[in-house]
């Protein structure tokens, strides 16, 4: 048993309506939102935030999400995928983003936390501070479990 879940703020751009096959040959309808992941190393990871709701929130709205996340295994089709990202819970800050006096109203919440239960695989790496090693999940999203591989 694997999961991977992820906390944090994320500002919403180009919300839009998708319907989304699962494996049971049914389809269900998302807001989906494309946003980023900022990291501690000044990078950046493209997200793909799929939410159930009736309304598309305006762009630059920043929310809290709650939700189950995946890192797609790159392939040779798709050598860069997303993250995907379902929510389970989602809350979106009140006020006109975009006015400038927006962001002044946020908590400082940069960088998203995540919570992994899966399995380590190979050997840590200690020649690095802090030791890092990598951790193979998948997450069942959408109808498909897709593995993931986070290090």
């Amino acid at each position: 048993m694997t999961s991977l879940s992820i906390v944090g703020m994320f500002s919403l751009a180009n919300g839009r309506r998708e319907q989304v096959s699962s494996a049971q040959a049914k389809s269900t309808t998302y807001i989906v939102y494309d946003s980023s992941i900022s990291c501690p190393d000044q990078t950046g990871v493209d997200v793909q935030i799929r939410h159930f709701s009736p309304n598309v929130l305006p762009d630059n709205t920043v929310a809290l999400v709650i939700g189950k996340v995946a890192f797609p295994l790159s392939t040779t089709a798709s050598p860069s995928p997303h993250v995907i990202l379902l929510t389970m819970h989602f809350f979106s800050f009140p006020g006109d983003s975009a006015s400038e006096e927006y962001d002044t109203n946020l908590p400082d919440f940069l960088h998203p936390i995540i919570f992994g239960v899966g399995h380590v695989s190979g050997v840590g790496r200690t020649t690095e501070s802090p030791r890092t090693f990598t951790v193979s999940t998948s997450s069942y999203i959408s109808g498909a479990s897709i593995a993931s591989s986070i290090t």
